[in-house]
């Protein structure tokens, strides 16, 4: 059994994609592929979805979405990196990279939260 999508369609976001290939240079895939990794997986999805709501600390943000401290602490580098979150003195916030790619993938979030 398959399980369900996180997202009603995707159409959206392969408009985004497409755009965002087309507006730049090929140099600059690695920029969309460290963007896209900050929302790779579906751990890091629950997070966005618990810091879109509001900001976190990591004490607080583990038992909401239901991750271990370290795997935790793993997955919030990897969406700070990308731009997805930013560390304010303890607290964790969403944060929404300033890329067409990026926009796309904030309201297929906000679609399904």
């Amino acid at each position: 059994m398959q399980p369900d999508p996180q997202v009603a369609s995707a159409a959206p976001l392969l408009k985004a994609i497409e755009a965002a290939l087309k507006s730049r240079p090929s140099e600059r895939d690695l920029e969309m592929c460290i963007l896209t990794h900050g929302l790779a997986h579906e751990r890091r999805i629950r997070i966005a979805q618990a810091l879109l709501k509001s900001p976190q600390s990591l004490a607080d943000l583990g038992p909401l979405v239901n991750i271990p401290a370290p795997s935790l602490a793993k997955h919030v580098r990897a969406m700070i990196k990308s731009g997805f979150a930013i560390k304010r003195n303890s607290q964790i916030h969403f944060s929404e990279p300033r890329h067409p790619l990026a926009h796309a993938l904030v309201s297929l979030l906000k679609q399904a939260n």
